[in-house]
């Protein structure tokens, strides 16, 4: 099977480190079509979130490592942060990735439209290729489907409900504070929406040159970003969740217009939106990613329904794979097939009253008929077989359809 991914996530790196190594929507995009154009990948999906860089390829010679690691200029001293899953492997972790078995909230659900928008932007600029592509819909699928008939925690929770409820537990109710959000994103919407509903004085930043296409969840105020210094003297709270190169808040910038003492900043993003220099300032409080900390897991019986599901999906993609794989054989079994049907159908159709044509088109009709016939029941073998046994049988149809055909001529 030749997928392969590798990935740096909060298993193997620090918040500090995971940010060195974040691409955005357009450096992953680069590199994907670096991997598919230039090195002849067949596929690429590149998964960039908060808590982990993963590049997906299919068909590709070689090591994906190094090829990541030298296309985006990174320190191969850090290799050994990386983690490389290859075939079945890698199949089973996406399948358990969709879940938010893999996360660091465990069973959160953002991870589940992070993947769709990584293979949506892969397939807008045709790169995912057809394997990575099912594979993908598959285990999205699949995740929507555990979602639905498996309870992995007590509730669904994301990121800013991590965040908040650490909060709540540290500070107290929310109710009646002041709080600005950094981002108008879907973290950001997020994060000022949960905020509304616990009673905050919720303020949201907005880019001037956004002004007009930007969504402000409701009971939400609006301040400009620009102007995000003058309103922390007025906050308990600011949350930041952008995906900003450079930081939203930085530590000079703090002190020279104050804060609100005792003032929480919850970093919400990676790379971090809030300069670390400002964990040195005295009477303030910063959260990162690395703070939230995991869910409890699922309860045993639970995670073990979850995991028949994710095998069942498992169990079609590789059907799907070999089916594939094999696509060209069993053409050709067809094709020699309605080879051998016509063959036996010729003196049974000359005794019709039909002319020449109608003769011919029932002919073709019967070898196009026969063709899909053999096929479909090729195909639907490989349900009742292991992937060894269903090839084997493959191969002997093709050899046996191939002998006939010769003694046949």
């Amino acid at each position: 099977m030749d997928i392969s991914m590798v990935g740096i996530d909060y298993n193997t790196a620090d918040v500090e480190l995971r940010e060195r190594f974040a691409l955005t929507a357009s450096r992953g995009l680069a590199l994907a079509e670096v991997l598919v154009r230039r090195h002849g990948a067949e596929g690429c999906v590149v998964l960039s979130t908060c808590n982990r860089t993963e590049v997906w390829c299919s068909g590709l010679q070689g090591e994906l490592l190094p090829l990541v690691l030298t296309e985006t200029g990174s320190d191969t001293a850090h290799a050994e942060c990386f983690i490389s899953r290859c075939g079945m492997e890698a199949v089973q972790y996406l399948m358990e990735l969709g879940c938010g078995m893999r996360s660091q909230i465990f069973g959160e659900d953002q991870i589940l439209s992070q993947l769709k928008e990584a293979l949506c932007l892969s397939r807008e600029h045709k790169l995912a290729g057809p394997v990575l592509e099912t594979l993908f819909r598959t285990a999205i699928t699949a995740a929507k489907r555990v979602k639905t008939e498996v309870r992995l925690t007590a509730k669904d929770t994301s990121v800013p409900e991590r965040a908040i409820h650490l909060l709540e537990q540290k500070y107290g109710g929310l109710k009646g504070k002041h709080c600005l959000v950094i981002g108008n994103g879907e973290m950001g919407r997020l994060t000022a929406e949960l905020l509304v509903e616990k009673g905050c004085e919720v303020l949201m930043t907005l880019r001037r040159y956004r002004s007009g296409q930007a969504v402000i969840p409701q009971g939400c105020g609006i301040i400009l970003y620009e102007e995000r210094y003058r309103s922390l003297p007025q906050q308990d709270f600011v949350f930041s969740a952008t995906s900003s190169p450079h930081y939203t808040l930085e530590a000079g910038q703090i002190c020279d217009t104050g804060f609100r003492k005792g003032c929480v900043l919850v970093d919400l993003a990676v790379p971090r939106d809030i300069d670390p220099a400002a964990r040195r300032l005295r009477e303030i409080e910063i959260y990162d990613m690395d703070d939230l900390g995991m869910e409890p897991s699922a309860d045993p019986e639970s995670l073990r329904e979850a995991k028949l599901l994710l095998q069942q999906a498992v169990d079609d993609f590789e059907q799907w794979l070999d089916c594939r794989r094999h696509a060209a054989e069993i053409q050709r079994i067809g094709g020699r097939t309605a080879k051998l049907t016509a063959a036996k159908l010729t003196k049974p159709l000359r005794k019709l009253p039909l002319e020449k044509d109608e003769r011919e088109e029932l002919q073709k009709k019967v070898e196009l008929t026969s063709c899909k016939s053999v096929a479909k029941l090729m195909y639907g073998m490989r349900k009742h077989l292991n992937s060894s046994e269903w090839a084997a049988c493959v191969a002997a149809l093709d050899k046996t359809a191939d002998e006939l055909n010769g003694e046949q001529k």
